[in-house]
């Protein structure tokens, strides 16, 4: 017989036996709901203890590792109603003869299955009962079976369902899907669609993709609108801040239809001279990214006088950006801790004629050109070893 041929081969310990085989934890009902969400048919493994052909399916094809990988594209649901001693997996009390799950999970799954399966016919053991998601019945083997035997019943099921997902892929789905909610949710787009691309790698070709959709079309909305703020920030004339999010946009409409509005955008606004302006003072905004963080590292170690020279040249170089700005609020509040001033007084001073230099740049940018030469004026005077002081006296030796 074929079962006594199996049991001769491998000699294992039935607490050994299918302790990777991720028979499900469950209830009967959450084993169906699981197999319609990834689409793949439900195993119903019927087993039996101190009965030969029983004990060679658990201690052989239980353990094949060509049947464990198979399992990761099914819901296996193993029904037992016997009672085993417990064994510690993990520091958790779990059935030594189906060490994945308890006694009493595979006894209350054995009644549900039963039920399912044999109705008021007597259980027949072992057996194997593949089912499609919603429950009625695809194939059935009975007695010994080997890992192919189970394959093509479960290919019967799979042919009719299509594409499906393991579990791992479902968790991954599920996550990406959130994910790409809460970044909707926060205004960020690009998280959001690096998130649906996530999605879409896992659920390609399988009908969970479908829940997909719902994040597609937010996506499109979000970018429809930031298109829009885009135009309404070139309109307002905020040109640094219109370049930075047309910027976002195109990157992240990358493979998206939005992306031709948004080069169109960039494309017309790089046109005007105002628009190259941003461009450059954007492009000097990263470059001196690494001074910034250079001075947050001095200022931590408390090398004030070092910071503040780097705070500075973020301030001289990336005039006018944000970046700048938050340089010179850390300047700002050396300067209001005397004891920090003390440490870095020449930077201070440099900082100060800085401002007043910028300040006096955008007076004659704005066609005030009394007012601004009147400005470089003071700075000259007030401040004349500075980098500014020399600047403006340069600039009003040439008519600025």
């Amino acid at each position: 017989m074929r079962w006594i041929a199996l049991v001769f081969l491998v000699a294992l310990p039935l607490a050994a036996q299918s302790k990777s085989l991720p028979w499900f934890e469950g209830n009967f009902d959450e084993a169906l709901k699981e197999a319609r969400e990834r689409n793949v048919p439900v195993l119903v493994a019927f087993n039996q203890d101190e009965e030969q052909s029983n004990e060679a399916i658990v201690e052989v094809l239980y353990a094949d590792a060509t049947f464990i990988k198979m399992m990761a594209r099914c819901v296996p649901v193993i029904a037992s109603i016997h009672e085993h001693p417990p064994v510690k997996v993990g520091g958790v009390n779990r059935c030594s003869r189906f060490p994945a799950i308890t006694c009493a999970q595979h006894r209350i799954l054995e009644t549900k299955a039963r039920e399912k399966c044999w109705g008021d016919q007597p259980v027949s053991t072992p057996s194997h009962v593949v089912l499609h998601p919603d429950g009625t019945e695809g194939a059935r083997l009975l007695d010994m079976v080997g890992a192919g035997d189970v394959e093509g019943a479960l290919n019967v099921v799979r042919k009719k369902l299509g594409a499906g997902l393991t579990r791992e892929q479902l968790l991954a789905a599920k996550q990406a899907l959130k994910s790409g909610a809460q970044a909707l949710a926060a205004a960020d787009v690009v998280t959001a669609l690096a998130s649906l691309r996530a999605f879409e790698k896992e659920t390609a070709g399988t009908p969970m993709a479908l829940q997909g959709e719902t994040l597609n079309s937010g996506i499109a909305t979000a970018l429809d609108q930031e298109i829009e703020r885009c135009r309404e920030l070139v309109r307002s004339k905020q040109w640094q801040a219109a370049l930075r999010a047309i910027e976002s946009g195109r990157k992240a409409a990358a493979d998206l239809p939005q992306s031709a509005a948004f080069r169109a955008l960039e494309t017309e606004l790089l046109k005007t001279a105002d628009g190259r302006a941003a461009k450059k003072a954007l492009e000097a905004e990263e470059r001196l990214k690494p001074a910034m963080e250079k001075g947050a590292a001095f200022e931590a170690k408390r090398e004030y006088a070092k910071a503040a020279n780097e705070y500075l040249r973020v301030v001289r170089d990336a005039a006018r950006t944000p970046l700048a700005q938050q340089a010179s609020a850390k300047l700002n509040a050396f300067a209001a801790d005397k004891d920090i001033a003390a440490l870095c007084t020449a930077a201070l001073v440099e900082h100060s004629a800085e401002l007043a230099f910028q300040a006096a740049r955008a007076l004659l940018g704005a066609g005030k050109a009394a007012e601004g030469r009147a400005a470089l004026s003071d700075i000259e005077r007030q401040w004349p070893a500075t980098q500014a002081g020399q600047r403006a006296k340069k600039l009003l030796s040439t008519g600025g």
